[in-house]
């Protein structure tokens, strides 16, 4: 029978290897190997008087962690959840700090935060931040948790150029680009419900530029999929209300940034509640 410490070793091997298939396979025996020696869940007090218990709470912690990255790897958040629940004890106890402090702590909790946001449970997400701050000093000017918290705080501003720079940012690291995709999408779909309502008309280079595409090809795209029709380079809405044409398409709004500026504010009202960006 394969021990803990052999399965460990190969579920960090495995993601060392970024093989996360092979970590999900080897996830379900090492759990119920956990359960055997009482590790899942941690006797805090035990830890305090057994030397080797407490080394085997450290090997927990670092598999259960190896089982947060491998969750959002394979893009399954629910498990990522689930698993960073079960690293609270470790990180946010009293009776043994010792046991608080690991290298991934911040990165985990930064990518915890993230998830909240990309999945519009904004109320979670500042109670926690609330909680994590009186656990965490300087919370604001960590590398890892300063991101989530920048990001909201440009979200709920309407600062929408910040956001798709930090988010381009983060997408560059590692498992940060799976909420950075999320979050961008989201907003792109807020940005065309309101820009359908809003105008009759609107050209492929200012539509690309409110919606942060690169091109004009990806807005062709992007507008197929909405159902919008597209005829000489200008995207037409068929909604009914009140909407307005873009002026000029081809000549004054084209190139001009101080106009998408002005066409992303009128459009993008919707920031000011924070709770219907994501």
């Amino acid at each position: 029978m394969v021990s803990l410490s052999e399965l460990t070793n190969a579920l960090k091997q495995a993601v060392d290897n970024s093989n996360y298939s092979a970590c999900e396979q080897l996830l379900p025996s090492i759990k119920l190997e956990l359960i055997k020696n009482n590790l899942l869940v941690p006797d805090l007090q035990k830890s305090l008087v057994d030397e080797s218990y407490f080394q085997d709470l450290c090997v927990s912690r670092s598999i259960t962690e190896c089982a947060c990255i491998c969750s959002i790897n394979l893009e399954q958040f629910d498990r990522f959840k689930q698993f960073f629940t079960l690293l609270r004890p470790y990180y946010f106890n009293d009776i043994n700090p010792k046991l608080n402090h690991s290298n991934n702590k911040n990165k985990l909790i930064s990518l915890y935060l993230l998830d909240l946001l990309s999945q519009g449970d904004v109320t979670t997400y500042h109670e926690e931040l609330e909680f994590f701050s009186k656990k965490l000093n300087n919370i604001e000017e960590d590398e890892y948790c300063s991101y989530p918290i920048k990001v909201e705080k440009w979200l709920m501003e309407g600062s929408y150029q910040k956001v798709k720079d930090i988010l381009a940012v983060g997408g560059d690291k590692e498992e940060f680009k799976f909420f950075s995709e999320i979050l961008l999408n989201q907003i792109r779909e807020e940005i065309a419900l309101n820009t359908e309502l809003a105008y009759k008309t609107l050209s492929l280079s200012t539509a690309k530029a409110l919606l942060f595409l690169n091109t004009e090809k990806q807005m062709e795209q992007f507008a197929l999929d909405q159902g919008w029709r597209i005829e000489k380079g200008v995207i037409v809405f068929d909604q009914n209300g009140s909407q307005q044409e873009d002026v000029e398409i081809g000549d004054t709004v084209k190139g001009n940034q101080d106009n998408t500026h002005k066409i992303i504010s009128q459009v993008l009202g919707y920031a000011v509640n924070l709770e219907t960006i994501v």
